[in-house]
Formats: C-alpha cells, sequence, structure tokens
C-alpha cells in the first residue's frame, strides 16, 4: 500500500479518464486503472505541473479567450531512441549534433531528446490520419485552430507500419506563442479556439515504443474528431497541392508555406 507520504505523478488513465496518484516509484511499470482495469505503462517519473521550458505563455487573444498552457489529453508516452535513429539516423553522432545545433539556432527545434520526450509526455494527444502512402503524408490534428499540419515522411515508414490511406496514428502537439492568426499553411477551421500561432506536432508511433497508451488513446478519441482530420486533410490536399511539412521531430514546426497564397 502507498504511503501517504510518498510522491506521486498524477495520469489520466486512457480507459476511463479517471485522474489518477500514481506512485513514482512505479515508473517504468505496468499498472492497473483501480476503477476500470485498463492498463497502461507509468512514465519515467516527471513533475506534476507542465515544465516550464515546455508550456508557452498564454497567447494574447482578448477577443476570442486565452489559450491553454496544460495538455487537456497529455501524450504519457516516451521516446524510443531507436524510432528516433529511424527518422534522423546520425542522430546521436558529432554530425547529428552540430545537425541539431543549428536547427535549434535557425529556429523552435526540440533538438534535444530530453525535449523530444517531454513533449511527448507533456503536449496534447490527438487525431492524426494517413491522407496518401506515396507520397506519404499525415494529417495532424488541432483542436486549437480546427485545422490540420500536413506532415510528409519517408515512404519506407509505410511498410513499417502497415499504413494505407485512413490509418490511424496519434499526434502529439504543443504550441507557439506569435499574432492572433495562424501560420500560413495552416487552414483556420470554423470550430477555432482561436489560441497559438503555430502547431508543433509529433506522431506518437514513430518515436514511441509506448504502443498500449498509443492504443488506449486512439480508442478514447471520437469518431467525430476522426472523421474530421480525415476531411480536413483530403481538402488540404487540394486547397494547397503538394505542400507538407518535414513530419520529423526537429522539422515539424516549420510551415512549408511562408505567405497566403
Amino acid at each position: 500500500m502507498t504511503s501517504a507520504n510518498e510522491p506521486t505523478s498524477r495520469l489520466k488513465c486512457g480507459g476511463c479518464g479517471k485522474v489518477l496518484s500514481v506512485p513514482i516509484s512505479l515508473a517504468g511499470r505496468q499498472v492497473k486503472c483501480p476503477k476500470c482495469a485498463h492498463a497502461f505503462r507509468v512514465p519515467d517519473a516527471k513533475p506534476t505541473a507542465t515544465p516550464a521550458d515546455l508550456a508557452p505563455p498564454t497567447a494574447p487573444s482578448p477577443n476570442r479567450g486565452a489559450g491553454r498552457s496544460t495538455a487537456s489529453d497529455p501524450g504519457n508516452v516516451s521516446l524510443s531512441r531507436e524510432k528516433l535513429e529511424v527518422l534522423y539516423p546520425n542522430f546521436f553522432t558529432s554530425s547529428g549534433l552540430l545537425m541539431r545545433l543549428w536547427k535549434s539556432l535557425a529556429g523552435s527545434a526540440p533538438f534535444s531528446p530530453s525535449a523530444i520526450n517531454k513533449h511527448l509526455q507533456f503536449g496534447d494527444s490527438r487525431a492524426a490520419v494517413v491522407v496518401s502512402v506515396s507520397p506519404l503524408l499525415v494529417a495532424a490534428y488541432s483542436d486549437e485552430r480546427d485545422c490540420v499540419v500536413m506532415l510528409k515522411f519517408s515512404e519506407e515508414l509505410v511498410a513499417t507500419y502497415r499504413l494505407k490511406p485512413g490509418s490511424r496514428l496519434i499526434t502529439v502537439n504543443t504550441y507557439m506563442q506569435g499574432p492572433n492568426r495562424p501560420v500560413a499553411d495552416l487552414i483556420e477551421g470554423p470550430l477555432s479556439r482561436g489560441n497559438w500561432h503555430n502547431v508543433i506536432p509529433m506522431i506518437a508511433d514513430f518515436l514511441s515504443d509506448d504502443m498500449d497508451t498509443i492504443e488506449s488513446r486512439k480508442q478514447a478519441i471520437k469518431d467525430e474528431e476522426w472523421q474530421r482530420t480525415a476531411m480536413l486533410g483530403a481538402e488540404y490536399v487540394q486547397t494547397k497541392p503538394g505542400k507538407a511539412r518535414d513530419g520529423r521531430p526537429l522539422d515539424s514546426w516549420k510551415p512549408c508555406v511562408t505567405s497566403l497564397f
């Protein structure tokens, strides 16, 4: 039985949505929800609040409400070094370090493994749908702007993950502050909350081995969100043909167009 003085982490059950206080000593182990018996992996120990280096400041939007600084549905998955190396074969070499430093100077890339891991653990998890496999395009949904971020990946991933048009994935999003309007490659939808200037998506399936947690989150997402993501993805490729961001984690923040046209 847990001691009253033992430090805990607050985690949301992917089965029933109950917020649980889980002892930090159980980090990395499989546990079951006492309410619904859903099994999930306890992430590595982390503070109960979103760390300051991940949570962006509240976006200034006096007419449309302030943006959230914490995720409604945190990803709660951990980074896999092996999967990261599939996307960036030289990530942990000296040349990879130089690449990461350069990208960090050029923009807002989470260039360290720890930053990517925090993104996956604390970011907001939402629906992502494969739009096409040649090229491999994935539409990652954001409820903040009611839009998708179109992401392009190597077609080698198609066979690895047995992907086809309509395959369901999970995106974990964090956000960037800026002007009230979204960046130019986002097509804002009618259900937009008007929060945040840019979306930084990462596809959890391609970056984490915590597949039980990922599958549980997929089951928790409503059909309406899956359908809307697929519809917005199809509309996007018609509206902006040939336009997609590099979907890998060092680059997915970068808009694929810089103007409205």
